[in-house]
């Protein structure tokens, strides 16, 4: 049986959204447009900001709780350097806070006659000028820790690398993970799984256990050895009985069984199709091949 999935691929979303909203962020603070809201979705206190949601899923999976000393591995390094980039991204809205609060305030106070107004006027300008040299360096810093992240990204995917719902995440958004790490889609799952047709068997299998056989053969797609083929059989197989064509399924199944070493949970799945087509088929005679096709699949799951 295969281990269960973590969450990893809800992490590496959130911080492919993480990079694009600090892009955005920065672009738009140099260009004097940025707006409080927009920083507000890149980090906050609540699970509204893409950085907050980062550092939980980060904790949940990486913290240890325990009181021994543990090694550190790429995942607790990983985890530790979302934390610093959190907290130096708080600092950076802190600071642009201040300064889109108390900056149009300002002009009020020195206009205001109030003696009061006029004690806070040196504190408030004293604010004002403190807050922009730490804005731009609290920027600069998020920047480079989100660099730092980037490069420790291929290291946590090896340490994931046997899930299948991360091939699957890679096949469907591999070229945007390459791109933050500085590589191709194709390098990237070679350097991963040892070849692109490894990864794409790994996340086929993946789509085929969850049932989405058609995501399954799309994934195979350029896969061009024995075990592919079969495997892309078993997946049109599937697909024409859920789209009731009985006939195209049994002769799928069984190109698929006769491939041989067939998965016996493949097999479990193929002989409730299988069953259930011979129960559908509107000719009385049945399907030509099922009986041998259940028959070595019952063969199959009775040598388990």
């Amino acid at each position: 049986m295969p281990a269960p999935d973590t969450h990893v691929v809800d992490l590496v979303r959130d911080f492919l959204e993480a990079h694009s909203r600090f892009e955005s962020v920065a672009s738009h603070y140099r260009d004097g447009v940025l707006e409080f809201e927009e920083v507000r979705s890149l980090v906050g206190e609540s699970d509204r900001s893409v950085l907050y949601r980062l550092k939980e899923r980060c904790h949940d999976l990486y913290r240890r709780k325990a009181a021994e000393p543990t090694e550190i591995g790429p995942g607790e390094l990983f985890d530790l350097t979302v934390g610093s980039l959190f907290h130096e991204a708080m600092a950076f809205r802190e600071s642009f806070y201040q300064r889109a609060t108390y900056g149009p305030k300002l002009d009020d106070l020195r206009r205001s006659e109030l003696e009061e107004a006029q004690a806070l006027l040196p504190r408030f300008e004293r604010i004002l000028a403190d807050a922009e040299p730490r804005i731009r360096e609290s920027l600069e810093e998020t920047g480079q820790l989100l660099a730092r992240i980037s490069k420790q990204l291929r290291a946590l995917l090896r340490a994931h690398v046997g899930e299948g719902s991360l091939a699957r995440f890679l096949i469907e958004r591999g070229d945007e993970v390459a791109e933050r790490i500085g590589s191709t889609s194709d390098a990237l799952l070679s350097h991963l799984y040892g070849s692109t047709a490894a990864a794409r068997m790994t996340a086929a299998q993946s789509y085929l256990e969850s049932g989405f056989f058609a995501e399954s053969r799309g994934a195979l797609q350029g896969v061009d050895t024995a075990e592919g083929r079969a495997l892309i059989d078993y997946a049109d197989g599937m697909v024409a009985y859920l789209d009731r064509d009985y006939d195209g399924c049994v002769a799928s199944l069984v190109r698929w069984l006769e491939a041989g070493d067939p998965d016996p949970g493949l097999a479990e799945l193929a002989m409730s199709a299988v069953g259930r087509a011979e129960m559908l088929a509107e000719s009385g005679d049945g399907l030509p091949g099922a009986a041998d096709l259940t028959k070595g699949l019952r063969a199959l799951l009775e040598s388990r």
